[in-house]
């Protein structure tokens, strides 16, 4: 069984929403996601979801039949998806959106950008319902994790 699995439909349409009325500088850009199947830690914490650019092998490995491949690759832990309603779902993918950066006068023009702050000043904005939503995921993530374990 492979680490990664192709992501649902779902989330392709939370993403191009959230693209839509946030993020224009991504429409013409293509992002791939995958599952993470397997739980992930970083600085203590679990990681729900990455964003990455691609390099000329995973443009290779992305590729469709018309050979357009893919500009980013966005990873979600796959069972914090599947535990998460969906406005949490939008928070994960909207926050991983914020990495993305695009300079189309560039030869590369994507690439990823760190975090303003402990995430991104317009997901103050965003998120201001539940200003605290990836502590709360978090936790979730630490409660099944630690669990299993």
């Amino acid at each position: 069984m492979s680490r990664y699995e192709n992501a649902p439909e779902n989330a392709y349409k939370i993403m191009n929403k959230l693209i839509g009325d946030h993020f224009s500088y991504l429409a013409g850009s293509k992002i791939q996601i995958l599952f993470d199947t397997k739980k992930k830690k970083r600085g203590g914490e679990y990681r729900i979801g990455s964003i990455q650019t691609t390099n000329d092998l995973t443009k290779f490995l992305t590729s469709d039949d018309e050979g357009e491949a893919a500009d980013y690759i966005m990873y979600i832990d796959k069972l914090i998806w599947n535990l998460t309603e969906d406005r949490d779902k939008e928070r994960i993918v909207y926050h991983e959106l914020c990495h993305c950066d695009v300079n189309l006068e560039k030869t590369n023009p994507y690439k990823i950008k760190d975090h303003e702050i402990q995430g991104f000043y317009s997901e103050l904005d965003f998120n201001n319902d539940d200003p605290k939503w990836k502590l709360r995921l978090s936790t979730i993530a630490s409660s099944v994790y630690d669990e299993e374990e």
